[in-house]
């Protein structure tokens, strides 16, 4: 059976998946002793659900070429449109803008220390000299 019954104020009413689920939550979240004070603060916001329809398995060219892959072997995927929103290049970008980013993160401020890192090391050795300075001298 694809309903649920749900038993609120002493009467049962059939209700969709989505529905109940939503209404179980509602109802847990309620449940904090008190905690909420009848108002929100501002700082339990809902969550956006994305419509399902903006995934489609055209818009992430990997997942094109594992359903054509599948097809050859006369194999399906019936779950494949629930991964497109971790290959489409709207969301992340393509396969090789991922590893650069990856690569690449911090990049600008890794240099930037270690220019910093060497000009005041090189100022340092040039107001006070190690006292230890062996080159140049040829005790050996």
């Amino acid at each position: 059976m694809n309903c649920l019954l749900c038993r609120r104020k002493s009467s049962i009413t059939i209700l969709r998946p989505a529905t109940a689920v939503y209404l179980a939550n509602r109802e847990i979240s309620d449940m904090g002793g008190g905690h909420a004070h009848g108002h929100d603060h501002g700082h339990h916001h809902g969550i956006k659900v994305p419509d399902y329809r903006q995934y489609k398995v055209e818009n992430a060219p990997e997942l094109v070429q594992l359903r054509t892959l599948l097809a050859q072997k006369g194999l399906s995927d019936p779950w494949i449109r629930n991964e497109v929103w971790r290959y489409d290049p709207k969301e992340f970008g393509t396969t090789a803008q991922r590893w650069r980013l990856a690569a690449f993160r911090g990049f600008k401020w890794g240099f930037a220390a270690f220019i910093a890192t060497i000009t005041i090391e090189k100022g340092l050795e040039l107001v006070n000299p190690p006292a230890n300075n062996h080159h140049g001298t040829s005790h050996h």
